[in-house]
């Protein structure tokens, strides 16, 4: 199956059933008329089924969630090649079923729709589109939006270009992939709600005339309504409210807005709540005769500030209010959702106790922002009761909170010096408790309203005597990130004696290097596992991971080791090769190394009987599997693994953890394994898919550091073949759009030589800044003839102290008398033209062989021709 790529729009309207009275209310919220172009929707769409397309269709949807006349209804399916209609179908004549529901699809489909002949429903570029009155809609048609109640656009290949569609159909509307992988059979792309409660789509099984699959996992666990924002008053004049967050028009009713403070540690004012969230899912209660439109007043008795200045809480309660009178004892009986605030001063605990167990109040910041300050939830909405889930931000009554966002992140590894690592780790309240440390030190520095919502997916780990915290530094702009980093490692450099949850911790600078540096011949120490960054000893490390090969019969899979010794034969005794399944965290395979030893180079192989040359230990064909797994080597004596135990890093000497997909979690494998690595994938778009390829350490003999490896061509029992030999630096501080306009201009092909047999070469050179990690740039080689990609060359490795980066013939070139070996090896001949070569910014996901050219994330290009 091919990917499928979605554009939705809808107009006026956010439809969905998550129960048919929910969207239901949510129609009558919006003050609609009941105009049949406000009321029939797309819900779901099977556009490309296995096998013959006998199990297609089109899944339309009431909103009166019963038997309506589709009178006046047209659906027109669009050619994206032309952008004309190939099928019209008016639904005049026919009706929705009981529950809302009307089917358009091919024969096999139950229950039984609206036949279309099979493969009706073509795979894309094209779009479908559902019209009320207007027209007339026939076949050859042009698009329109004349009359348009719904519209999906969608796409078999990324690179398919449907922008006509998309400007008329779905104008300003992203793409939504269709994962190929999501199902081995027949899959469906349906209408669900979505993780910061608004409208999405998502794959599923197929649900035709049924509710949808929606079967994310917050959904069956997420209170229906959480606080959203807080702001009290700084001024007199300041406009101070409490926001809830929930559905779109979910009924309030039964719940009571409870206000305490630290003074008592009781209740001092209680209120129920009445009413509907608004469209957007908000419910806004604030000062009545305010310009602020609210949707529920506070009390007109109120003369004074409702909201206490910390330590105080808001709370919100199912009930009612009699059960919550003011001199009420705190309870935590039918809590729904707490935040606790005040300064960063230790504060009596009773408060946090009965509201928010084992979390830190939200320090309230004494920072000037524009508009005064509020306190926003920023992670929407898994976390209750917790103020990392909070940010200090500008007032933003009745709209999206004012949040740090990933497009701009940092990545950070923060060391400190403790006693008994061990006993810190592993304990996910150290990793929020030195978040919230982590926060106030920089924000101490900075005063620029940071707070444990600017830190994300931490994770700790000890080496050596340390212990490693490392997570992801957000921010609102490139220019807070900066600040905040700066800000970081201010605090890093002063070294201080800190103190997180009342034990002691000195800041340690000099450990944050040595995981970035290729480190020689690294082994175990004596006692424990294996860290990062531990003394050098000569060992056995995990060389080549060969885990899928082409085609079906996967009869050469292997993993090669090499004994960094190097020397022929080394002996295995002791040590143990455990495979992981990444679905589970258990052992699937374990293999005993004990009397082999290693061949000539210190090599020693594990793979599959079809395979040359012959490994020292055969296994089955399918053996490996293809991920997202991970491979370990362990060494003890009289060890007990087996088949089925629980992944540890104890003894642990290497791993790898892969996948074959981009999309898969590996997180708990990562976190034991190779602490604050990233996944390996093994593509098989390497070279255009056309040989073999495993992941092969390149870069260090650095053990559990998954930055050692590259993708490269197989070399069983070889030295392995290797684009860069130096460790890639951290990311950029930058991500998203704002980082690739920084980079036009900055990345440049520099120089071409397309002549194969010259002197010189075939070379490509780059201009780039100097050091710059090439890691995520990708250039590509067009023939002109046919417009499509024959060569993708994925970038890997560092450019030069003066900015250059070479791709070029594996025999080198030489320019006057001195030999040059290329940074990267330009292994498809450059084609004589007309022809193309493009520099861009992305991945493996992005580009392969064949796609058609394409301006998106473009750098810089040269077009040439060999003749007129």
């Amino acid at each position: 199956p091919e990917m499928i790529f979605i554009f939705i729009a809808l107009m006026r309207t956010l439809p969905y059933h998550m129960g048919s009275q929910d969207l239901r209310d949510y129609i009558g919220s919006q003050g609609t008329s009941h105009k049949a172009d406000q009321q029939l929707l797309i819900n779901e769409v099977n556009p490309n089924s296995p096998g013959l397309g006998t199990k297609e269709y089109i899944e339309l949807y009431h909103t009166n969630s019963g038997r309506v006349s589709l009178d006046g209804y047209v659906m027109v399916l669009y050619n994206g090649n032309g952008n004309r209609a190939y099928k019209v179908l008016n639904l005049a004549g026919f009706m929705t079923n009981d529950k809302g529901f009307f089917l358009i699809g091919s024969s096999s489909v139950v229950p039984k729709p609206t036949i279309i002949p099979s493969n009706t429903i073509q795979d894309g570029p094209d779009g479908i589109a559902l019209y009320y009155g207007g027209g007339p809609y026939y076949e050859g048609m042009k698009v329109t939006n004349v009359g348009l109640v719904d519209a999906i656009v969608h796409k078999t290949k990324k690179n398919d270009k449907a922008d006509v569609l998309s400007s008329v159909l779905t104008p300003g509307k992203e793409a939504f992939l269709e994962d190929a992988f999501f199902r081995i059979n027949n899959k469906s792309i349906e209408r669900c709600l979505g993780p910061d409660l608004q409208w999405i789509f998502q794959m599923a099984k197929p649900s035709p005339g049924k509710e949808n699959f929606c079967s994310s996992f917050w959904m069956f666990n997420l209170p229906s309504v959480v606080l959203n924002e807080v702001r009290t008053k700084a001024s007199p004049d300041d406009f101070e409210f409490i926001e809830l967050r929930g559905l779109p028009s979910t009924s309030l009713n039964g719940l009571v807005l409870v206000l305490m403070e630290r003074a008592t540690d009781m209740v001092y004012y209680s209120m129920d709540v009445t009413g509907k969230t608004s469209s957007n899912g908000l419910f806004l209660i604030g000062p009545a005769g305010s310009n602020i439109p609210v949707n529920q007043p506070f009390p007109v008795t109120s003369r004074h500030s409702l909201l206490r200045k910390g330590p105080a809480a808001v709370a919100l309660y199912s009930g009612d209010s009699s059960d919550f009178q003011p001199g009420t004892p705190l309870m935590d009986k039918h809590l729904i959702d707490a935040l606790v605030y005040g300064n960063r001063a230790p504060m009596d605990q009773e408060l946090l106790d009965s509201l928010t167990p084992g979390k830190i109040a939200f320090p309230q910041s004494s920072i000037s922002l524009p508009g005064g300050s509020s306190i926003s939830r920023c992670d929407c909405c898994q976390l209750v009761r917790d103020s990392a889930a909070y940010v200090g931000s500008s007032p933003t009554p009745g709209q999206s909170n004012d949040c740090p966002t990933r497009n701009f992140h940092q990545k950070i590894t923060y060391c400190l010096k403790v006693t008994e690592c061990s006993l810190w780790v592993p304990d996910s309240q150290v990793s929020y408790d030195i978040r919230f440390s982590l926060a106030g030190n920089i924000e101490n520095i900075c005063s620029c309203g940071v707070s444990m919502g600017y830190i994300k997916d931490s994770s700790i780990f000890c080496q050596g005597a340390g212990l490693v915290f490392k997570a992801l530094l957000i921010a609102k702009s490139s220019s807070q990130l900066q600040q905040l980093h700066s800000a970081f490692h201010t605090h890093v450099g002063r070294e201080e004696t800190i103190i997180i949850a009342g034990r002691s911790a000195v800041v340690d600078q000099d450990c944050l290097h040595p995981l970035e540096e290729a480190i020689p011949l690294i082994g175990p120490t004596d006692t424990g596992s294996v860290s990062p960054g531990s003394s050098p000893e000569p060992t056995l490390l995990i060389s080549e991971v060969n885990s899928n090969n082409p085609g079906t019969k996967e009869d050469a899979e292997y993993i090669e080791f090499i004994h960094t010794g190097k020397a022929a034969a080394t002996k295995l005794d002791d040590y143990w090769l455990v495979f992981y399944n990444g679905r589970d965290n258990r052992a699937y395979h374990v293999l005993n190394l004990t009397g082999h030893q290693t061949s000539a180079g210190g090599y020693f192989l594990v793979g599959s009987a079809g395979m040359s040359p012959t490994p020292g230990i055969t296994i089955p064909v399918k053996f490996i599997q293809n991920g997202p797994d991970g491979v370990a080597i362990y060494k003890k004596k009289k060890a007990k693994y087996r088949k089925g135990m629980k992944v540890t890093n104890l003894d642990l000497v290497d791993a790898v953890v892969y996948t074959a997909r981009f999309d898969d979690s590996v997180d708990d494998l990562l976190n034991i394994l190779t602490p604050g690595e990233k996944v390996l994938q093994e593509s098989h778009r390497f070279q255009g898919g056309k040989t073999d390829e495993s992941l092969s350490r390149c870069r260090s003999f650095q053990p559990r550091s998954q930055k050692s490896f590259e993708l490269s061509s197989i070399t069983p029992l070889q030295d392995n073949t290797c684009n860069s030999t130096t460790l890639p630096p951290d990311d950029n501080l930058m991500v998203g759009e704002l980082q690739f306009l920084d980079m036009l201009g900055n990345f440049l092909i520099n120089e071409l030589n397309t002549v194969n047999g010259s002197e010189m070469g075939a070379f490509i050179e780059l201009k780039v800044p100097p050091r710059a990690n090439m890691n995520k740039y990708v250039v590509v080689l067009y023939d002109g003839t046919d417009q499509t990609a024959y060569a993708v060359i994925y970038l890997q490795g560092l450019s030069s102290a003066d900015g250059y980066f070479v791709i070029g013939s594996p025999q080198g070139f030489t320019p006057g008398k001195q030999m040059l070996i290329p940074d990267q090896l330009l292994l498809e001949p450059l084609r004589e033209g007309p022809g193309a070569v493009a520099l861009y910014y992305g991945g493996l996901e992005d580009f392969s062989v064949g796609i058609r050219v394409t301006k998106e994330k473009l750098l810089d290009a040269v077009v040439y021709a060999f003749k007129n």
